[in-house]
């Protein structure tokens, strides 16, 4: 199942959790950041990965997920949208990107996993949209897929382009 959600992503009742960094931490201002506030030492290890392993862009890997486990999820996959901090993320990288998470994913049978919108730091929220919808649509069958945001114009320009279930 996919569902298009407005909300809090750090309330994402998903196993799995995606957060958006680049090979120096931290990506996405806005969601990473709450994603990472919310995980306690979450950021000190996505770090310790990152420089202890010769990750590329477009790269998942997977840290436990710290206090986020009060709010039931079990791992956050990070995935690794650009080499810097600022970097233009390019589509053929968010594609790259979700297809590694999922590829994970079902390496690791999750049932479900919640995304934040992917990409948005620089890249058209239709082009975002397009690009993590049909990838979605791949593995809506097998798991089941958030993509949760508290952008209200990302959530309509998503649902504009789907029909799904949500809020």
């Amino acid at each position: 199942m996919l569902i298009v959600k407005n909300g809090d992503i750090t309330y994402p009742k998903s196993e799995v959790l995606v957060c958006p960094c680049n090979l120096c931490g931290i990506l996405n201002k806005n969601y990473s950041a709450k994603i990472i506030k919310s995980g306690g030492n979450l950021y000190k290890n996505i770090k310790k990965e990152i420089k202890k392993n010769d990750f590329k862009v477009g790269d998942c890997f997977s840290t436990g997920a710290y206090q986020l486990r009060r709010r039931s999820v079990k791992n956050i996959y990070s995935t690794i949208l650009s080499r810097y901090p600022n970097d233009f993320i390019k589509i053929d990288n968010l594609t790259l990107c979700l297809n590694n998470i999922f590829k994970e994913a079902l390496k690791n049978d999750i049932q479900s996993i919640a995304i934040p919108p992917l990409g948005t730091d620089n890249l058209e929220y239709e082009f975002v949209a397009i690009n993590m919808l049909k990838i979605c649509k791949n593995y809506q069958r097998v798991m089941d897929i958030k993509i949760i945001s508290d952008d209200l114009d990302f959530i309509n320009v998503m649902k504009k382009y789907i029909e799904v279930k949500g809020k």
